[in-house]
Parts: structure tokens; sequence; C-alpha cells
């Protein structure tokens, strides 16, 4: 079986949905979700808002965390999350309503 490199297919100028925490605070990443759409989305775990989510090119994403790297494979429709910038990921299916 062939594992999918995503981030090697996809734009770099592809637009993903961040946390504003990562971008200004330098919040770690601790959830990544790869909605069935294709949608990507990265958060530090807290409340999503329409005030606080950017849309942001997946290669800056790359830039601010080297380690999302280590998603490159995650399928449409899973999610990874951590509870810190050095913990392993774990990976799960999204539920429905995630």
């Amino acid at each position: 079986m062939t594992v999918e490199n995503y981030f090697e297919t996809l734009p770099p100028n592809l637009g993903v949905f961040v946390h504003t925490s990562i971008i200004r605070d330098n919040h770690p990443t601790r959830f990544v979700a790869h909605d069935t759409d294709g949608e990507w989305s990265f958060t530090d775990g807290g409340v999503i808002l329409s005030t606080n989510i950017s849309l942001v090119a997946l290669h800056q994403m790359l830039t601010i965390d080297p380690s999302l790297q280590a998603l490159a494979t995650l399928p449409p429709g899973y999610y990874a999350e951590r509870s810190d910038r050095d913990s392993a990921w774990t990976i799960s299916p999204l539920d429905d309503d995630e």
C-alpha cells in the first residue's frame, strides 16, 4: 500500500485555517485536522472563534513548525493531536461533527 504525502501534492500557497495564537504568540500546534473535503486546519487546542482564526499559506505553517511535516500523510477524515510541541502525534478519525 502506498502512503500519499499530501503536502507534496498540494500547492505551497494553499490556504489553511490557523489559530492566530500559533502565528502571533508562538503557541504550539496541538491539533491538526484534514477534513474529508480536503481542507486543513491547525489549532492550539483552544476554542475556535471567527475572531481567532486566519487563512495562512501551508508553506508558512511548515516554516513556523517543521514538525508538522510528520503529518504529511494524514489522510482526509482524520485528525492529529498532541499535548505540546515535543510530544508525539496521536492520529484518530474525525467525528462527523468535528
